[in-house]
């Protein structure tokens, strides 16, 4: 009988540890892919919206279709790095993604800064 009992208890306890794993399982955002941040967003650091297009191509550009600014993006090894030239230079810069979900995402800037990124589209 003891034995019984103690099989239950442990049965109980594997039973609620399953039923946590599921709950945390189905709470947790999927892993980020490049497709992630495809689209039109809102910057905490700029005014202008930034494109994020599925090509690999970003752009600044202004309602009136203006680009301000443009280069290439890559997301990998979960950081986004951006290429643009800038007064005849082309340079890189790599920012890590600290979060992201279906609204957004923020960045570690390279000053140690973080950029917030609101999805528009």
């Amino acid at each position: 009988m003891a034995r019984s009992a103690q099989a239950l208890r442990t049965l109980r306890v594997l039973a609620v540890g399953f039923l946590l794993f599921a709950m945390l399982a189905c709470s947790l955002e999927p892993a980020p892919t490049a497709k992630s941040f495809e689209g039109k967003w809102k910057s905490s650091k700029m005014i202008t919206p930034l494109y994020m297009h599925p090509n690999g191509e970003w752009e600044i550009k202004k309602d009136d279709d203006r680009v301000l600014q443009y280069g290439i993006w890559q997301y990998q090894g979960n950081a986004i790095e951006w290429t643009f030239k800038l007064n005849g230079e082309v340079f890189n810069e790599v920012n890590a993604v600290l979060a992201t979900g279906a609204s957004g995402f923020k960045l570690r800037e390279t000053d140690g800064s973080i950029s917030t990124f609101s999805r528009l589209d």
